[in-house]
């Protein structure tokens, strides 16, 4: 009997509520009141076996030999398949072309049928694929050499909120799912959160690095972020939170590799997933590694960041609501900003009520 278990771009229904950051400009200023935290989530690993298996490995194979009809030894059950399409998210993110699944089981073979995305099908994925592997290939072999896995998640992070639009209205107008893909962001430069996520743990498999996709809600609504591991630890990252989709301000720094405690101020991760890792670690995180992420609001402190920052943008954090809104007060109440170096007519500010995070564009 086929039966039909999971859209394998299953994130995009739920996912249609999510949208990179909210826009950048100056503003009136009335302290915000402290959001109460999201639940931290914890999942047990629901795959580890399975992912090991020789079905497994099969059925990977024959989607990367472009099969929509894989066919593996053995009677597997509906859960492991949902399992497994969960998995070939992370495993393989550049298989981008198949959405419904249906499985047909009998006593010795288990044979799965996919639907192409529209767009795609047999004579073009071919064609499409290479051009996804070329896309990601070009912008690793601009990693500048001997960059450490903390500086090739950086520069991929970067140069994918520069480059690429959060973008859904051609996929809307034709019926197309490729903005929620991997090949959506990296050669078409356009997508949504999902496709963002996608492309970004493709790059992170080819260089090497641990790095997955997680699905949950947000404030604004459904979405999809990374995690990565760097020496030993894991980190959230959220990419498309980071695309200011502004050709006048800089790429935020805001949601890189960030941890449980500072995701729960805007997020929480669904429950179904096969794995959700804990992330406890700040080392990596962009406010730390760059001294701008305080404990209290210092006016001199601030000063001195203001005289020393290169760029065009000084983004500071602050680790709790108290000394944020004290920094809210300081610096926009009270006018202290104005007395930073480099403020101008020009100069402009930003900052998340959520996350405790203010930023001065110059």
């Amino acid at each position: 009997m086929k039966k039909k278990i999971l859209a394998l771009i299953s994130a995009a229904a739920m996912l249609t509520g999510c949208g990179n950051n909210a826009s950048l400009k100056k503003e009136e200023l009335q302290l915000p009141s402290k959001y109460a935290p999201y639940e931290i989530v914890k999942v047990e690993p629901a795959f580890e076996e399975g992912k090991n298996s020789q079905w497994y490995q099969d059925f990977c194979r024959q989607l990367l030999e472009y099969s929509n009809e894989p066919v593996v030894e053995g009677k597997i059950s509906k859960k492991e398949f949902q399992c497994a399409l969960r998995e070939i998210i992370n495993d393989l993110p550049d298989v981008f072309w198949l959405t419904d699944a249906w499985f047909d089981m009998g006593s010795k073979r288990t044979r799965l049928e996919f639907n192409y995305m529209q767009g795609c099908d047999e004579n073009n994925i071919k064609t499409m694929h290479e051009e996804l592997e070329k896309a990601a290939k070009d912008i690793i072999s601009l990693i500048p050499e001997n960059s450490s896995d903390y500086e090739k998640v950086l520069f991929v992070h970067d140069y994918i909120a520069q480059s690429v639009a959060y973008d859904t209205s051609v996929d809307f107008e034709t019926g197309s799912g490729l903005c929620y893909t991997s090949y959506g962001c990296l050669v078409r430069k356009k997508a949504v959160c999902q496709g963002y996520a996608e492309a970004f743990t493709y790059i992170m498999n080819l260089l090497g690095i641990e790095s997955g996709v997680c699905a949950g809600d947000t404030y604004a609504g459904g979405h999809a972020w990374n995690y990565v591991m760097i020496d030993g630890e894991y980190y959230w990252l959220d990419i498309t939170w980071d695309d200011t989709d502004n050709d006048t301000f800089p790429v935020s720094h805001n949601y890189f590799l960030f941890n449980d405690e500072m995701m729960s101020h805007t997020r929480k991760a669904e429950w179904e997933q096969n794995f959700v890792p804990v992330c406890t670690e700040t080392k990596y995180n962009w406010f730390a590694v760059n001294n701008t992420l305080l404990d209290s609001y210092d006016l001199d402190t601030i000063k001195k960041l203001s005289e020393e920052h290169s760029g065009n943008s000084l983004e500071l954090m602050f680790t709790d609501f108290e000394s944020y809104t004290a920094a809210l007060q300081g610096l926009v109440i009270d006018g202290n900003i104005n007395k930073l170096a480099g403020i101008s007519t020009a100069s402009s500010y930003y900052h998340d009520d959520r996350n405790y995070s203010f930023t001065i564009i110059y």
